[in-house]
């Protein structure tokens, strides 16, 4: 699933306890999810890693390092699109084996109208660039890396390859 939200990805891929109905018994709001490690030490003592501490540092810690992800892909798409949902299969794929920030345009909303103009007979393309780097720009568009209409997993991790090897 590409589009993911914190608490998914805390309780899926870092082992975190807190889960969602967790944190509800907590009493804790769902924009407070971070707020109850506010307390913690700057080095806190080690602990075993059964203790509910321990769980909290862990939960709020490595999230943070997760979530900067080097690359950034932009995936233009429209409704009604088989290539496209094969190309959200494939960016799926990829993101379990390496994680990146990604954003979906869909080209027939109209604040899209510059990139329908560009890409209306073309989706998917996936623009690819580095996490930092400004949002696309579709007077820029030449200079993008970009795939376009059908790429599997290793296509996608060859350019991921090619923007993280490439300097700021």
């Amino acid at each position: 699933m590409l589009s993911c939200d914190i608490k998914s990805i805390l309780t899926s891929s870092f082992g975190c306890n807190s889960t969602p109905s967790t944190i509800q018994e907590k009493g804790l709001a769902e924009n407070q999810w971070f707020i109850q490690t506010a307390d913690l030490p700057t080095n806190p003592p080690p602990q075993h890693s059964h203790s509910p501490s321990a769980t909290r540092i862990k939960c709020a810690m490595f999230p943070t390092v997760r979530l900067l992800h080097p690359c950034r892909i932009t995936l233009f798409t429209r409704d009604g699109c088989g290539l496209c949902v094969r190309a959200k299969s494939a960016l799926s794929n990829v993101w379990d084996r390496r994680p990146f920030d990604f954003h979906e345009v869909k080209i027939t909303t109209p604040e899209a109208k510059p990139w329908k103009d560009l890409y209306d007979f073309d989706v998917p393309v996936i623009h690819f660039a580095k996490s930092g780097a400004p949002d696309e720009d579709p007077k820029l568009v030449t200079k993008a890396l970009k795939l376009m209409h059908r790429f599997d997993p290793a296509d996608v991790e060859a350019k991921m390859d090619e923007i993280e090897q490439t300097k700021a």
